[in-house]
C-alpha cells in the first residue's frame, strides 16, 4: 500500500464498512476501533450537495493522554466505489492528498500534521471537498482517525471510525412559458 508524499499512513485505510476496508489498526493494533473514550468528527458534509459546489471540511480528533494525531478520509460514490467530487488539501500544510490505483483520492496527514506533542485535543484537520459536477448519486464519506500516544512506536494509540452520507439536491424543475 502506497504511503503519502510527507509521510502519513497508506490508503484504504480509512474503515469503510461500506466498502470493506481496513483502519488504522491495521497497524496501531493495542486497542479495538471505536473503543477509547475519545471523538472522532467530521464537519461541514452537506446532507445535499450541489453539482460543483465546494464544501470546507473539518476532522477533529480529541483523546485524553494522547499527544499525536492522524486521519485518512476518503469521499466515493456508493454505486461505483469511485472518485466523488475532488478534495484538496487546506493551506495549514497539515493534509496531504494520495491517490491509489483506481485513482480514488485519500486525504490524510502527512507527519508535519500529527502536531506531535499536542496533549488531549482538540486537534484539527481542514480541507475542502468539490461536489462532483454530475449527479453521482450517493456519495460516502468514510474516515478514520488516529488519537495516538506519541511513544514513537504503533502502541497505545487509540483508532475511531465513521461514516458519512451525502446525496445530491433535488434539480430544480423547469417550467415553459404559456
Amino acid at each position: 500500500a502506497v504511503a503519502g508524499p510527507f509521510g502519513g499512513p497508506p490508503v484504504r485505510r480509512t474503515g469503510s464498512a461500506i466498502f470493506n476496508e481496513l483502519n488504522c489498526t491495521a497497524c496501531h493494533r493495542d486497542n479495538a476501533v471505536n473503543a477509547g473514550s475519545g471523538t472522532l468528527t467530521l464537519t461541514g458534509v452537506p446532507a445535499n450537495y450541489a453539482l460543483g459546489q465546494t464544501y470546507n471540511l473539518t476532522v477533529t480528533l480529541r483523546q485524553t493522554g494522547q499527544s499525536r494525531w492522524g486521519f485518512q478520509l476518503a469521499a466515493r460514490t456508493r454505486a461505483s466505489v469511485t472518485q466523488a467530487g475532488t478534495l484538496q488539501p487546506g493551506g495549514d500544510g497539515f493534509t496531504q492528498i494520495t491517490l491509489d490505483p483506481t485513482a480514488v483520492q485519500f486525504i490524510s496527514h502527512p507527519t508535519a500534521g500529527t502536531r506531535q506533542g499536542t496533549a488531549d485535543g482538540p486537534v484539527s484537520f481542514n480541507f475542502s471537498w468539490t461536489a462532483p459536477a454530475s449527479n453521482v448519486g450517493e456519495v460516502v464519506f468514510s474516515v478514520a482517525g488516529n488519537a495516538a500516544s506519541g511513544n514513537g512506536a504503533n502502541t497505545g494509540d487509540f483508532v475511531y471510525t465513521q461514516e458519512t452520507l451525502s446525496r445530491p439536491s433535488d434539480a430544480p424543475s423547469l417550467t415553459a412559458n404559456p
